[in-house]
């Protein structure tokens, strides 16, 4: 599951219908990648976890995956900051068996940037305005 480190609704964004499998962030706002894996068949050792944005391949977070067969593992990696500037990215995470350097498994999440969000104006009347 990919998302935002603070929720921020998309109307304060102004961002409206954004489609339910992307990611909505502020540009230069963190996202959270959790993930959780699990192999029946046999120990997995020697792995890894990376995750990292499109826009910056070489910027990977990156943890050990070490599967006992059977046991649930789970694990949870903060993005760096976003995009201040791109309106949009994609939020990648694979992992890989080093032993045999196989790609077990990745996943790709379109991400929606804000890099400007509106300013909304300030709601009620001038004090000095106001006749008594």
């Amino acid at each position: 599951m990919v998302k935002p480190d603070e929720v921020i609704h998309p109307v304060d964004l102004g961002a409206i219908l954004v489609p339910h499998d992307w990611l909505l962030l502020r540009g230069g706002q963190k996202a959270k990648i959790e993930v959780a894996a699990i192999d029946h068949s046999a120990d997995l050792r020697a792995g890894k976890l990376s995750a990292w944005f499109e826009s910056s391949p070489k910027a990977p977070v990156a943890v050990d995956l070490n599967l006992e067969r059977g046991q649930r593992w789970q694990q949870t990696l903060i993005l760096p900051a976003s995009s201040s500037t791109a309106e949009r990215d994609t939020a990648s995470h694979q992992s890989l068996r080093a032993v045999k350097a196989r790609n077990c498994g990745r996943k790709k999440v379109p991400v929606m940037l804000v890099p400007r969000p509106p300013r909304v104006p300030e709601f009620g009347g001038d004090r000095n305005q106001i006749a008594v």
